[in-house]
């Protein structure tokens, strides 16, 4: 979709203006989060026509998009983009601050503001269990590779441990699904490894 080419290519490269106006910025920054909340539907839909895979294709997505929703001055303007977050339900989708409040949690982890997602996170109960499932594994990554401060890692560990049980349910369907996409050689034929348990 050009649109979100268009809105992944913007984010990314609005993280290199440092001499832009803040305020240009983040108007910019919430144009990329409307372009990807408007794709979101369409994309998935594309990737998983028959829906069987919910949580393996939209994780294809978040991972898609995530650095593009990155960018510095988040921190420092949370309030204001949180209630800009909360007014974005229209129309029928209900939903839909749920989502932009998901992508303001997601643009703080990847910018390394752990601290700043977690007093979000704490507060933040969506419908949708792929948004909670989609930020546990944003947090784990970030404890686990990326190069962070002790503080903003114990954050990010603190947010895991918080969503520990409310993404459990899910892992046994996520495992099939992902169980389906995994291909390997049985009796000299490919197939797909499917209702394996873990060990």
């Amino acid at each position: 979709m050009l649109l979100l080419e268009a809105a992944t290519t913007v984010g990314l490269a609005l993280q290199a203006c440092y001499l832009s106006p803040v305020a240009e910025k983040l108007d910019l920054w919430k144009w990329v989060v409307e372009s990807i909340e408007s794709c979101q539907d369409p994309c998935l839909l594309n990737i998983d026509p028959r829906g069987e895979r919910p949580q393996t294709s939209f994780f294809n997505y978040y991972l898609f998009v995530r650095d593009s929703v990155s960018l510095s001055h988040l921190r420092s303007n949370v309030s204001n983009l949180q209630e800009w977050c909360k007014s974005q339900n229209h129309g029928t989708n209900h939903d839909a601050s749920d989502r932009y409040i998901f992508w303001l949690i997601t643009g703080l982890v990847e910018a390394g503001e752990l601290n700043a997602a977690e007093k979000l996170v704490l507060h933040f109960r969506p419908k949708d269990a792929r948004l909670i499932i989609a930020i546990h594994l944003g947090c784990h990554l970030a404890r686990e590779v990326r190069p962070l401060s002790d503080g903003e890692k114990s954050s990010a560990q603190r947010i895991c441990n918080h969503l520990d049980e409310k993404v459990a349910p899910y892992i046994a369907q996520i495992v099939k699904e992902m169980g389906s996409l995994l291909l390997e050689m049985r009796n000299g034929k490919v197939e797909s490894i499917e209702n394996e348990t873990l060990e």
